[in-house]
């Protein structure tokens, strides 16, 4: 694998990676494991108070990514060629947007009236409940090959993106006109970015990557300025951050660690608080809930699981061993009872229950 660079540059011109199943040999890391047989059986494991809900086969084409909007009222689904929107518990398809380029990744703007879907490119759809549909907006362009993050700002008015080109890049999203615009260009990756979050704030964003690197940006004016980085010992392949908690990371390694960082805003730095171990390997799947007490984690191993946020520890609650189809795009839903669950290895999508979790 390539060295991450050393360089620290001032630039001035965003889930979660869902997926880029890959050879696991030497370019994963230290240590980094191969994928186990598609074809073996999860896990049976211990009783869980994890529970399917619902489940529909979206058959062709393959799902890449979910997200439940924030208003409850609907469920996305990015396919190999097509973003669907479904209807919650019975995951029923109810409109389409057809002309997506393969592989899609996607986020719901926080009034949960737009999205953003990216492959090769980014594309602003309008979202519809009355009659349901999903209606293209607006089309940007700049990443050189696909990208793998997307992520909007917590006030909806701008956009962040990672990609195989090792950029992350920022768009400024007029929702009112319909219309996107890249206003800066952040380098500094190594090869691919696959996760990007914002601060609750969206005065910084973190992206991690194939280069093992966790990176803090800066954003202001349009533009991004990286502050500092942090490397880890895999490929930086999950990450999350939540309003008020730490930002967590997850690798394509052996350790089966999720690392937690602090901020400090006014040195520009990430400071390494903690750690704690999970069942996942290869992890692909990490989303803190809404409300911040839970946090699903899953991976390469056929599994969800659920911890805890109590205090400053990370307790275990359930895993859900998944038959063989895999963990590859995780999204909660209102009053963090619910998770939809797109599957790596089918081209299926599950709602499960957390009703009778602690």
């Amino acid at each position: 694998m390539t060295e991450p660079s050393t360089r620290r540059t001032t630039l001035t011109s965003r889930g979660l990676w869902a997926g880029v199943l890959a050879a696991c040999s030497v370019a994963c890391g230290e240590g980094g494991a191969a994928p186990p047989d598609p074809g073996s059986d999860g896990d049976a494991g211990a009783e869980s108070c994890l529970r399917v809900a619902s489940s529909h086969d979206e058959g062709e084409p393959y799902v890449y990514s979910v997200r439940w909007s924030p208003d409850g009222e609907y469920v996305l689904t990015g396919n190999d060629g097509e973003v669907r929107l479904l209807r919650p518990h019975t995951l029923e398809k109810i409109a389409s947007y057809a002309d997506q380029p393969s592989g899609s990744f996607l986020d719901v703007s926080p009034d949960s009236r737009f999205a953003l879907a990216v492959s090769t490119d980014v594309r602003l759809l309008a979202v519809g409940m009355d009659p349901p549909s999903l209606t293209h907006l607006a089309t940007a362009s700049g990443h050189l090959g696909h990208i793998y993050a997307v992520g909007w700002s917590p006030e909806g008015d701008r956009a962040l993106t990672g990609g195989q080109d090792g950029t992350v890049r920022l768009f400024s999203v007029d929702r009112s006109a319909g219309s996107l615009t890249q206003t800066a260009l952040g380098e500094g990756h190594v090869g691919k970015v696959f996760g990007v979050a914002w601060s609750a704030d969206g005065r910084h964003v973190v992206s991690g990557g194939q280069d093992r690197t966790l990176r803090l940006w800066s954003v202001e004016d349009g533009a991004l300025r990286q502050l500092s980085f942090v490397t880890l010992n895999g490929w930086v392949s999950a990450l999350a951050w939540r309003a008020g908690k730490p930002i967590l990371t997850g690798t394509w390694a052996a350790d089966n660690l999720i690392r937690s960082w602090s901020l400090d805003a006014t040195l520009g730095t990430l400071t390494a608080s903690g750690e704690f171990a999970t069942p996942s390997t290869d992890m692909q799947v990490l989303e803190w809930s809404r409300e911040g007490g839970y946090v699903a984690v899953g991976g390469h191993d056929d599994t969800i699981s659920l911890f805890a946020h109590v205090e400053d520890r990370f307790e275990p609650i359930a895993r859900l061993p998944l038959d063989g189809s895999g963990a590859h795009s995780v999204s909660w839903g209102p009053g963090d009872a619910r998770l939809a669950l797109a599957a790596s290895r089918v081209n299926r999508v599950r709602e499960i229950d957390l009703a009778a979790c602690p």
